[in-house]
């Protein structure tokens, strides 16, 4: 089976780094402020943070694996043809090579031509996408009806809601969730 794993927010914690850095940089997180929508990273107050933490290099290096993630991804990278689906960021020339590091620290049982860079993730063929962002979950399941969405439950994805979208709370679960259905 083909799988796709997103990379920020399936096995990476981007947004704990992207938080520290904005802090770092002198922003300031308003009280009852929370990340409901992906996007809404954007309307933090301090432009000026924001800009910062977006032309750091170390964004990306500094940031951890969710727990469980590097494991879940080695079993499934042994058990089938996985592929990293990730955007490239806004600062591109920074981004790309900071997730191909941090992939080489943490993961370094995948290989080089396992990563695929884009915006558009609608244009990767898999049987199974595992994701975080609503947008991408919505649109890659109405055009793959027949496939499957594992959407990986975060605070800024509650609006999914088609028929072939299943959640589960980390990139494990989803790993034993395969290891049991194979057994069947």
């Amino acid at each position: 089976m083909r799988i796709l794993v997103d990379s920020d927010g399936v096995v990476v914690d981007f947004i704990s780094s992207f938080l520290e850095g904005y802090k770092e940089n002198g922003g300031v997180i308003p009280n009852g402020w929370e990340l409901s929508e992906f996007d809404s990273i954007k309307q933090l107050p301090s432009k000026k943070a924001l800009k910062a933490v977006w032309n750091d290099g170390e964004l990306f290096a500094r940031a951890k694996p969710y727990k469980g993630a590097i494991e879940a991804l080695r079993w499934l990278n042994k058990h089938h043809e996985v592929f990293v689906v990730t955007a490239y960021g806004i600062q591109t020339h920074l981004h790309v090579p900071a997730k191909h590091y941090w992939y080489k620290k943490h993961a370094k049982f995948l290989k080089y031509n396992q990563f695929v860079f884009t915006n558009n993730k609608l244009i990767v063929n898999g049987d199974i996408l595992i994701e975080d962002k609503s947008e991408t979950i919505n649109a890659w399941a109405k055009l793959n009806h027949n496939k499957l969405v594992y959407r990986i439950v975060r605070p800024w994805n509650r609006n999914t809601a088609r028929t072939n979208v299943f959640p589960f709370r980390s990139l494990h679960e989803v790993m034993e969730h395969l290891k049991e259905s194979e057994k069947t």
